[in-house]
């Protein structure tokens, strides 16, 4: 077993991302680790990245190749992903030991297995495109790792005695990101997870997602794609609690100052029929958490909603294509 000086966790992967990028790589990895610097950064904050991961690349269109009994089955990841071939993907696969806190290995050592996917586009707006996702990408890495070793820490007991090859002692991270749409005015990505937490039964996953006007050269959230009114906001819960025989939309109660605030913090991606609405399997915000905890999401095809759609926002775009 490799041993490795543990590290404090940072909030953010960029406090370390300087280390990262300093560290002196074998010559013809070198470029690949830099230009990951942000991502392997997360992870250095553990143990070394470049030590411990390999790096290779593919395309957006590739088959997600599902690994893990905790993640969902291989083509329920919601949206299509985009076939154009000018959209690669990073695939980053790491072993990394950590002792966590300064505790001994045998008190509270842990493996993490992380195989992280994302997608990066090249063209318009590519450069900062593409450092929004590798933040977003080392975000959900270090929040993951945060939040693992806090559980181990609280949970008033140790390791002590359990052997170095059991499944207590091991935690993964599986990110899965794919590109849903992309042409030359809107580019779309989700990040999905599946996440095991070391010495637990059950554990949180992590979602982010980026929405792109390529014309105005911004970044874009659900406010911007709807009319932002309770109107809208009705029809929309009204659809994802359609067929609860229980729910009543007029039950509801939204203060007028919430429906902004909902509408903004709520995830969704594009495809080229639809808007997807996505949550966390803990779903605990947004416009439906409890209909929409469990990894549920919500597919609206853009036909069907017409008449809450901002024909002044990004989607204009859509109109126009």
């Amino acid at each position: 077993m490799k041993d490795f000086a543990p590290r404090d966790l940072v909030a953010g992967a960029l406090l370390v991302v300087l280390v990262v990028a300093a560290t002196v790589f074998v010559d013809s990895d070198r470029a690949v680790f830099e230009d990951e610097a942000v991502v392997l950064a997360a992870i250095s904050a553990v143990a070394p990245a470049e030590e411990n991961c390999d790096i290779s690349y593919g395309l957006n269109s590739d088959e997600i190749v599902i690994n893990s009994e905790f993640e969902r089955p291989p083509g329920t990841i919601p949206g299509l992903s985009d076939e154009d071939d000018t959209i690669k993907t990073v695939l980053i696969y790491c072993w990394v030991s950590d002792d966590v806190h300064w505790a001994t290995w045998d008190q509270w050592g842990v493996w993490f297995r992380l195989r992280v996917r994302y997608p990066l586009k090249s063209g318009s707006h590519a450069e900062e495109v593409n450092d929004l996702i590798r933040r977003d990408v080392a975000a959900m890495i270090s929040q993951y790792l945060i939040n693992a070793r806090d559980r181990l820490n609280s949970g008033g007991g140790t390791l002590t005695g359990v052997p170095d090859d059991s499944s207590a002692r091991y935690g993964f991270l599986e990110i899965d990101g794919i590109a849903s749409l992309m042409n030359d005015s809107l580019y779309s990505v989700g990040l999905y997870s599946s996440a095991h937490d070391p010495d637990s039964n059950t554990s949180e996953n992590y979602l982010r997602t980026l929405n792109y006007d390529l014309v105005t050269g911004e970044r874009f959230r659900l406010t911007d794609f709807l009319h932002p009114s309770r109107e809208t906001l009705d029809a929309l819960v009204t659809l994802a609690y359609f067929g609860d025989p229980w729910f009543d939309v007029s039950s509801q109660k939204f203060r007028h100052g919430q429906i902004g605030e909902k509408l903004r913090e709520q995830e969704f991606t594009l495809t080229a029929d639809a808007f997807v609405l996505h949550c966390t399997w803990d779903c605990n915000k947004g416009i439906a958490p409890v209909q929409m905890m469990n990894g549920w999401d919500l597919e609206i095809r853009y036909g069907d909603f017409a008449d809450y759609l901002d024909p002044d926002g990004p989607y204009r775009h859509i109109l126009n294509n």
